[in-house]
């Protein structure tokens, strides 16, 4: 095992900036002020686990059966952090520009509503009894230089079906699966999963609503946001409760937080970092590699039947 942990702190330093971030946009803004700040009190109520770059921890392959029914989250809040090298392909999908995000968090929480981020966005699990998970990114890169919400997320309903991209799909599974084509991401027999996008800045959907055309193509973008994310969820539930995997915990600094308090920051936190046994890493970066030359094989697929 590696017990040399670098640790990212990616939550500390997004609590900080949305914070900043909600002061400023709270008048012109003010729906998204308010999902800051409760994004913030998730944030603060995470278990928080690190993930090796791009979360690159197993080769799925081709998405399987298999790996949708192993997610379940460990805990009703958590978030995974990991850092996302660039690889330089940064080409629009869709029409939609692409921008670097090398630091990621995909804050993940259960529909659940002790932890209901939006009054009212637990109403979509009517339809879906046996629950979820809402996945949402949150992310820094060096063209902003801050942390960036996404402009909302994607519910992953529980005991999801791999299926297919068909004709008679919902207009946003079309466009994202075209786009996503379009841009080497997929192919077009590619497997997908159910998932539904939700909303988590108004002001700003119904802005790129405007400037893209049509909601189906505000919410696609929302799906090809929070696909690398999605995969973060699928990729850390397929290892997190294997007999060759173990958790180390890292304590928070306790004397760094001092300071940080003393200056009105945010006190970095606690984490848990994902490790696999020492034969199963090396088999799973010989095949890591040949997957990095690959697209990659994720669809989302948005349930039929009225708006997202």
């Amino acid at each position: 095992m590696n017990n040399n942990i670098e640790v990212l702190n990616y939550c500390a330093h997004a609590i900080d900036g949305l914070r900043t971030d909600a002061e400023i946009i709270r008048r012109v803004m003010p729906l998204s002020a308010f999902a800051y700040s409760r994004l913030c009190g998730l944030l603060e109520r995470s278990v928080k686990f690190i993930l090796p770059n791009r979360c690159e921890l197993l080769d799925l392959g081709e998405l399987k059966q298999s790996h949708l029914d192993r997610v379940k989250l460990p805990y009703p809040v958590v978030a995974f952090e990991a850092p996302w090298e660039d690889r330089g392909d940064l080409r629009p999908i869709g029409g939609m520009r692409q921008a670097a995000a090398t630091k990621r968090i995909a804050l993940c929480w259960e529909a659940d509503p002790n932890y209901e981020l939006l009054p009212g966005m637990n109403s979509m699990i009517a339809k879906f009894p046996s629950g979820g998970i809402f996945v949402l990114p949150i992310f820094w890169g060096p063209e902003f230089v801050s942390w960036t919400v996404g402009m909302g997320g994607m519910f992953f309903p529980y005991g999801s079906d791999i299926t297919v991209v068909g004709q008679d799909a919902h207009p946003v599974s079309k466009i994202f699966k075209e786009a996503m084509i379009g841009a080497g991401r997929v192919s077009g027999k590619s497997p997908a999963y159910n998932a539904v996008p939700f909303i988590v800045l108004p002001e700003l959907f119904a802005h790129r609503t405007v400037e893209l055309g049509s909601q189906d193509r505000a919410f696609a973008q929302i799906a090809i946001d929070a696909s690398d994310e999605m995969y973060m969820l699928i990729q850390a539930c397929s290892v997190i409760d294997r007999a060759n995997a173990t958790t180390m915990d890292v304590a928070a600094p306790e004397m760094l937080n001092k300071k940080r308090e003393a200056k009105g920051k945010q006190p970095f936190f606690s984490y848990k970092v994902l490790q696999l046994a020492e034969g199963h890493q090396k088999n799973t970066e010989s095949s890591l590699e040949a997957r990095t030359l690959a697209p990659e094989h994720t669809i989302v697929e948005a349930i039929c039947g009225g708006s997202p």
